[in-house]
C-alpha cells in the first residue's frame, strides 16, 4: 500500500509531464497574457473615465472664464517691425551717455593710452528718434594698445561704432603713434518709431 501511495505522486507528475510535452505552450502563454491585459484594462478603464470627466470639467470652466474675460487683441508685428524693435531695444540710453564716456576713458587708462581732450557733438534724427553722439578723441600710444582700446570699447558699448581712425607717426624710430578716433554712440532719444 505504501508503494501505491508513493507511486501515485510520481505517476501524476509523469502524466503532467506527458500532457505538457504534447501541448504547445506558446498559445497558452499568449492567452494568459491577453487575459491579464483584459483584467488590467478592466480595472484601469474606470480610473481613466473619471480622469477624462475631470479634464472635461476643467476645460468647461476655462472656456466659461475665457468667454467672460474681455478680449484683448495682441498686435502682431511684421518681420521688419520686429527687426526695428530689436534695433531700438539695443540702443543706449541718452541719459547715460556720460557713463559711456567714463567707460571709454577707463578703458584707455587700462591700456596705458593718453587721451587728450576730445570733441563732442550730438545730432538727433527726428523721424527715428535716434541721437547720434559723436566723439572725436586724440590718442597717443603704441599701435597694439590703440587697437585693443578700439576693440574693447566696441565690445563694452555695443551701440557704439568706430567711424574713423587716422594715425600719425612723427618719426619711424618712435614706438608711439598719434591717432584720432571718431566713435559714434547711438542713443535712444525717447521717440519710438515702431508702434505695435
Amino acid at each position: 500500500m505504501e508503494s501505491d501511495a508513493a507511486m501515485k505522486p510520481d505517476y501524476l507528475l509523469l502524466q503532467l509531464r506527458c500532457v505538457m510535452a504534447r501541448i504547445n505552450p506558446v498559445p497558452w502563454v499568449a492567452i494568459s497574457l491577453c487575459a491579464t491585459g483584459l483584467a488590467c484594462a478592466g480595472l484601469w478603464i474606470p480610473h481613466l473615465r473619471q480622469e477624462l470627466a475631470e479634464r472635461r470639467d476643467e476645460l468647461e470652466k476655462m472656456e466659461q472664464l475665457n468667454r467672460a474675460a474681455p478680449h484683448v487683441q495682441v498686435p502682431v508685428l511684421s518681420q521688419n517691425e520686429l527687426r526695428a524693435q530689436k534695433f531700438y531695444d539695443n540702443l543706449g540710453r541718452r541719459d547715460y551717455a556720460e557713463q559711456q564716456l567714463k567707460a571709454m576713458f577707463a578703458i584707455a587708462a587700462k591700456k596705458n593710452l593718453m587721451l587728450n581732450e576730445g570733441e563732442y557733438k550730438s545730432g538727433e534724427d527726428r523721424n527715428s528718434g535716434i541721437v547720434a553722439y559723436q566723439i572725436q578723441l586724440p590718442v597717443s600710444g603704441p599701435y597694439p594698445a590703440i587697437r585693443e582700446f578700439c576693440e574693447e570699447v566696441l565690445v563694452t558699448i555695443p551701440f557704439a561704432s568706430l567711424d574713423q581712425i587716422s594715425f600719425k607717426r612723427e618719426m619711424i624710430s618712435k614706438n608711439n603713434l598719434e591717432a584720432t578716433l571718431r566713435f559714434t554712440l547711438y542713443l535712444d532719444g525717447g521717440v519710438k518709431a515702431v508702434q505695435p
